[in-house]
């Protein structure tokens, strides 16, 4: 299932200083990113896709869920490229994140890029909206974590 982003925008994604989360707590680094979003340099916001999961195994709950991965294998299936941290990042410095997004209970996860702790643990970021706070902050999430339908959507562009 996919919602497209009605706002017709362009924002320009400045690639000449790469994403770095070394001034970030827990010694995060880049451990593999997706060629596709890097080389983003213009996006139409119409264009971004919130993608959610559709398939997988249920959970102890009884919803469908699946591991990054499983996410990344579905997404290149369905021939969509998952959007980075420095889009993430870009969006929030240029205060371009849609409104719309603000609905997702559990926020957006950018899955173009994966990163690693100091003890090798593959994490990922996502944008969550703060309704107390009307402030969108970006928080770490565990990539091999299970990520349920409906609670988290991805950001993605058709290929």
């Amino acid at each position: 299932m996919t919602k497209r982003t009605t706002e017709s925008t362009l924002l320009t994604i400045d690639r000449s200083h790469p994403f770095d989360p070394s001034h970030l707590p827990g010694g995060l680094s880049i451990w593999r990113e997706d060629d596709r979003a890097l080389a983003v340099t213009e996006l139409d916001l119409s264009k971004v896709l919130l993608w959610e999961i559709d398939r997988g195994e249920e959970d102890l709950d009884g919803e469908l869920s699946m591991d990054g991965e499983e996410v990344l294998r579905a997404l290149k299936d369905a021939n969509y490229i998952p959007l980075d941290a420095k889009t993430m990042q870009t969006l929030l410095a240029q205060d371009l994140v849609p409104k719309e997004w603000e609905e997702r209970a559990e926020g957006i996860v950018f899955l173009g890029s994966i990163f690693r702790d100091q003890y090798m643990v593959e994490e990922v970021f996502a944008l969550d909206w703060h309704s107390r706070s009307q402030a969108w902050r970006f928080e770490c999430g565990l990539f091999d974590a299970s990520f349920q339908r409906g609670a988290h959507a991805f950001a993605v562009i058709p290929a």
